[in-house]
């Protein structure tokens, strides 16, 4: 296989996952009766606080994994003017 054919299935093969595998998953997912049936067994509290690994989890999901390093070169920028 060359390059160009590597390159070309690099970016077919996670398309189609994300087409066959994972949506249809996270549809099945949000089904109401299926999310009402987990409702029914699940009782969590959570205590976090802020920089533990919950907080950094949910900021690499809502912000991206380089969040923490924008925020860093930020916050010096900010401290150093």
């Amino acid at each position: 296989m060359d390059g160009i054919s590597r390159v070309a299935t690099a970016k077919k093969e996670p398309q189609e996952l994300l087409e066959n595998e994972i949506r249809p998953a996270f549809a099945e997912v949000e089904r109401d009766h299926l999310v009402e049936e987990l409702m029914k067994h699940l009782d969590v509290v959570a205590v976090t606080e802020d920089g533990d690994i919950l907080h950094q989890f949910i900021d690499c999901l809502v912000h991206g994994p380089f969040a923490s390093a924008s925020f860093g070169r930020l916050a010096r920028t900010a401290v150093s003017s």
